[in-house]
């Protein structure tokens, strides 16, 4: 029997999910494998296109959020596919379900990607609500699919803690995150000047880009440095606001689809999150030979950063610490050879991933 996959997401936006799942598709096209990739709504999203160029991509509820779960039955019901990989805790709850209720046999792959025990003072009820939910979902799901991929050591003890699975049930797949080692060369930056910082990833509240800027006002008015931040967000006004009251080299970049250029020319990379369920943009900095920074938050910085050996880790929603770490990292006081950082990137490749996804689904 002919083995398809079939790879489900709300949409193409351009988060970390959605990048690592177009990564491991097109590995496991490579391998020879039949992919669709299946969304609810389009987006103006450079995804899309990179999906078209390798594989089928179905669009099943343009329209409606509520048609979105009668679409995944009605696509897996027409296409029958053998093996279904899904993430977030709502779509993996609709694909097990409809795992119970049609009257054919295939696999099905949840994927976790983000800490649902995550910090929730100050938060609304209905984001409480909605956390709870999700762990509701998951107690229920989770004993009823076939596999459960965490995307980090963390996030399989998270797993293991709300469904009570046994640990052998939960297999860790980092995500995959290089397509292909980069030719470029890091650049020497001996006493250049302005020191550069840059953060990439979504302008949201758990990123605490905030906390980001508090830091670098103390920091810049020290040393000659420009901070770079690229990528969009709910937060993004908020944030301009506050840096204008900085009155430093500070650039709002919005979205760019490659920011490896903007890495690689940087001296540090900043992730100041309060968490994460992995953090890509880490692995981005290391492929780059850039040095980096990260609070300790759940889960992925310290996997990443091998507890503090590659790079540095700092206490969580402390900008003082934080502020240190920029210091350090200016004076060389901590520093790892880029070379180092770039050869530890090559753990976390697209081939490695499909490789392990592959073995895990017998394909």
């Amino acid at each position: 029997m002919n083995k398809k996959i079939c790879i489900i997401l709300y949409s193409l936006k351009m988060g970390g999910v959605e990048r690592s799942f177009v990564n491991l598709a097109r590995e496991l096209v490579k391998l020879g494998h039949e992919v669709d990739f299946v969304i609810g709504e389009r987006n103006i999203s450079p995804l899309e296109d990179d999906v078209r160029s390798f594989c089928q991509l179905i669009v099943i509820s343009p329209n409606s959020k509520i048609l979105f779960a009668i679409g995944i039955f009605y696509y897996i019901a027409k296409h029958k596919p053998t093996h279904i990989l899904s993430a977030f805790s709502d779509i993996n709850f609709l694909v097990v379900c409809a795992s119970r209720l049609l009257p054919f046999n295939f696999n099905t792959t949840t994927t976790h990607h983000t800490p649902l025990c995550q910090p929730s003072q100050g938060k609304g009820l209905i984001f409480k609500a909605k956390l709870n939910l999700m762990v509701t979902l998951m107690k229920w799901y989770a004993p009823r699919c076939n596999n459960v991929v965490a995307v980090s050591n963390g996030l399989a003890y998270e797993i293991n803690q709300i469904t009570k699975l046994a640990p052998e049930r939960i297999s860790v797949i980092h995500n995959p995150v290089i397509i292909t080692q980069s030719k470029l060369h890091h650049q020497t930056k001996e006493n250049r000047t302005p020191f550069t910082i840059i953060f990439v990833g979504r302008l949201s509240t758990e990123k605490r880009v905030d906390n980001l800027l508090s830091a670098f006002h103390q920091f810049s008015e020290r040393v000659d440095s420009k901070l770079t931040i690229i990528g969009d967000g709910p937060q993004r006004r908020s944030l301009r606001e506050q840096a204008i009251n900085i009155r430093s080299d500070i650039a709002f970049l919005g979205f760019i689809h490659d920011p490896s250029p903007y890495i690689m020319s940087s001296d540090v990379l900043v992730l100041p999150s309060d968490f994460e369920g992995f953090g890509n943009v880490l692995i981005e900095a290391m492929a780059c030979g850039t040095q980096v920074i990260a609070t300790d938050c759940p889960y992925g910085p310290n996997e990443i950063l091998e507890g503090g050996a590659l790079g540095q880790l700092v206490q969580r929603n402390n900008v003082d610490e934080l502020a240190k770490a920029l210091f350090k990292a200016h004076k060389k006081l901590f520093w790892v050879q880029p070379e180092l950082l770039i050869k530890k990137s090559t753990q976390y490749t697209a081939i490695i991933s499909a490789n392990k996804y592959s073995k895990l689904l017998q394909l």
